[in-house]
Formats: structure tokens, sequence, C-alpha cells
């Protein structure tokens, strides 16, 4: 586990326990118990912290993904 900042563009950012450091074009559910669908741009590693900054899935591409994840039978991480 790692401890990283996600930051969500123009919903604020939060704190989080990750598996891994997440890839560019991966994606992360967040922030709060809504759990919307966010795709990282960029992650930054330096000596403070480790830094994600992502930004909103659509929710029509959210849904498709959602559904093909479903088929594939792969639950939905939260984190």
């Amino acid at each position: 586990m790692i401890d990283a900042i996600v930051h969500y563009r123009g919903s604020g950012s939060e704190r989080r326990h990750l598996a891994a450091v997440p890839a560019a074009g991966a994606y992360v559910f967040g922030p709060g118990a809504a759990g919307r669908l966010w795709q990282v741009s960029a992650v930054v590693v330096d000596d403070q912290a480790t830094q994600v900054y992502a930004l909103e899935v659509s929710p029509r591409l959210a849904s498709e993904l959602t559904a093909a994840w479903a088929t594939w039978g792969e639950a939905r991480e939260g984190t």
C-alpha cells in the first residue's frame, strides 16, 4: 500500500491508501461515497508524497466501462 494524495480536478483532494502507484490512464473511484469514476492524468512522486491528478470520466463512458467490467467478471474496487 502507498499513501497518496489524489487531486480530483474541480472536486478537491483527499489522502488515500492505494494498492500501488497508478499509471497515467488508469481509473480510480472517488471522492467520497458517490464513487464517481476518474481517469489518472498524471502522477508525481517526490520526497513528500505521491501526488495523483485525475479528471472525471463522463457518465456515458463510466457506464460503458462498468458494463464491460461486469461482463469480464471483475467487481468494482472502491480504492
